[in-house]
């Protein structure tokens, strides 16, 4: 059921103009790691925040169709 609300969020998204969704997955949770790389999401940064290390992701979703640096 998650994968099916994000693509209906994503499409609501690319329909706004957005071009790119960012994210942040605290890197001990492995399951929500996996989940997001599946639907493309590509880690861009690693931070410390609270005391925990979080990777930031993003996934470029508008019409470009490439990916941000």
């Amino acid at each position: 059921m998650g994968r099916k609300v994000y693509l209906f969020y994503e499409d609501m998204m690319v329909q706004r103009g957005v071009e790119t969704i960012e994210i942040a997955v605290h890197a001990e949770n492995e399951r929500a790691f996996r989940f997001w790389t599946t639907l493309g999401y590509q880690v861009f940064n690693e931070r410390l925040y609270e005391g925990k290390w979080m990777y930031s992701m993003r996934k470029c979703v508008g019409s470009s169709g490439e990916e941000e640096t």
